[in-house]
């Protein structure tokens, strides 16, 4: 996997590389939902995963 940081700027900026990573986003936002849903019902903290989910979009470069 790339690493967004990678990109030039123009392209990381380009709506089409938004779009897509959106959607990288939006895929692994559901599924980290369903792995803290899990280690809720099985008793199990996930801090990290709790962290990570509130910093997607700035993970994946798409903070804005």
């Amino acid at each position: 996997f790339m690493d967004v940081r990678e990109a030039p700027e123009a392209i990381r900026k380009s709506e089409g590389y938004k779009q897509e990573f959106r959607n990288h986003t939006a895929i692994a936002e559901k599924d980290l939902d369903w792995a803290l849903r899990l280690g809720r019902s099985s008793g199990v903290q996930l801090p990290v995963a709790g962290l990570l989910a509130q910093r997607m979009g700035e993970i994946y470069g798409i903070s804005d």
